[in-house]
């Protein structure tokens, strides 16, 4: 019920993870450890996926193996697996939280090839994935950001392009296609992260 946030490490040494929760004055107490878990995940994404309940789901991904899994969590800070999938799209090198297909009360999963520029994205709902779409992104994108940028009920993609010094913006109408609606010149090409927020007045991210 509290409104700070918990937080999740992942040791992948070990395959373990654990959950810490956020005492005031900022002080971390972990509140569960759970091992056994993959050695070899490569991407790690929080969201909607699980519908009406009021805790994040997990969702895994090894790029190697073209594997994932769902976890939910229960409200204790135990993490229980709901479903897995082996015949993802392999090596790809970036994943997105975002609503882009179907119900928009649900996240959907988009995985990312940099190298080539393949993009999948996957309808989920209740931890389920019900349909996969091929969705093209421009190659070279080092990272990507779901973020509300064309004010629409559906997420927009920021893709940055470190080669190019370029910010491309994609945006989508609810079916999975993605159309490049803008682009900016003349970022610095060194970037290695991005994050969003609200950092002045206004509808947008």
């Amino acid at each position: 019920s509290s409104s700070r946030s918990d937080q999740l490490f992942y040791y992948p040494a070990d395959g373990s993870i654990e959950v810490y929760r956020t005492d005031p004055p900022g002080k971390l107490q972990l509140v569960h450890k759970q091992t056994g878990m993959r050695k070899t995940w490569t991407h790690l994404v929080l969201g909607n996926f699980n519908g009406t309940s009021p805790y994040h789901a997990l969702f895994f991904y090894d790029a190697g193996a073209g594997y994932g899994e769902f976890w939910i969590a229960d409200g204790q800070g135990n993490l229980v697996k709901f479903s897995d999938y082996s015949n993802l799209s392999k090596g790809c090198t970036a994943m997105v939280t975002a609503n882009l297909v179907g119900s928009n009360s649900a996240n959907d999963i988009l995985l990312y090839n940099s190298s080539t520029g393949s993009a999948v994205i996957y309808e989920v709902e209740n931890c389920k994935i019900l349909k996969e779409i091929n969705a093209p992104i421009r190659s070279g994108v080092r990272c990507i950001l779901a973020a509300n940028v064309s004010a629409t009920q559906w997420s927009d993609l920021v893709c940055y392009d470190p080669a190019k010094g370029e910010i491309a913006i994609y945006s989508t109408t609810g079916d999975g296609k993605l159309t490049q609606f803008a682009t900016k010149a003349g970022f610095p090409k060194d970037w290695t992260a991005m994050t969003r927020g609200l950092f002045r007045a206004g509808p947008t991210t």
